[in-house]
């Protein structure tokens, strides 16, 4: 999420006067109509791929814990209501981590679907596309929310998404093939694992990707 100016911020960030904010939150994002419409946020929100999240999840042995959902009752019996059975099972009973990722992944981008229709002003795009067309999609970024493209900004940019580009696990400074990165997947989920991804998530990632 990206703010035009700290003039709306509505708590004292004097140390950003007359410049942009931006604060990333995956986790905010049931939230992101709240916090948008509070703090006057212009909003970017990623769409991953079902398999690469799940894929993701998976290699990081990242769990989800599904009771934090089930407490919260305004959830439950509002935009979550639909999923509130398998919520319950699956905070009452630790469930295989792609199984996990594949309900998580269709709770949370069923909301998405939701905020595309309901604020068209906000910006969504597909990381695989960014990651097809690193340079020309974060132009068009950058030209959409109002920020100054340098060619020092273009080389950074190429510098961490180019073929050549590499990683290095003991630096927080990671460089990636962005290419290569877009069906990682294919190696981290097992045959079995794609197929329950895709039955599980299919009726939200239609909306988002086609077969």
């Amino acid at each position: 999420m990206k703010q035009h100016t700290s003039a709306a911020l509505r708590y004292s960030w004097h140390r950003f006067r007359d410049r942009k904010v931006l604060w990333k939150d995956s986790i905010a994002l049931l939230s992101a109509e709240s916090l948008a419409e509070t703090f006057g946020l212009d909003v970017l929100v990623m769409i991953r791929h079902p398999a690469a999240f799940a894929g993701s999840l998976k290699k990081k042995d990242w769990t989800f814990p599904f009771e934090d959902l089930h407490a919260q009752t305004a959830l439950m019996e509002g935009p979550l209501s639909e999923y509130a059975r398998e919520i319950e099972q699956f905070a009452s009973v630790e469930q295989d981590i792609v199984d996990q990722a594949s309900l998580l992944w269709t709770i949370l981008y069923d909301v998405v679907s939701v905020y595309r229709e309901r604020n068209p002003e906000w910006t969504f795009v597909r990381h695989e596309d960014i990651a097809r067309s690193p340079v020309s999609t974060f132009q068009t970024l950058y030209e959409t929310f109002g920020l100054e493209w340098t060619p020092s900004i273009e080389s950074t940019i190429r510098s961490y998404s180019s073929p050549s580009a590499w990683t290095d696990p003991n630096n927080e400074e990671i460089r990636r093939d962005s290419q290569r990165v877009i069906f990682n997947w294919k190696d981290r989920l097992t045959e079995d694992e794609i197929q329950r991804v895709r039955e599980r998530t299919a009726p939200v990632a239609s909306t988002f990707y086609s077969e």
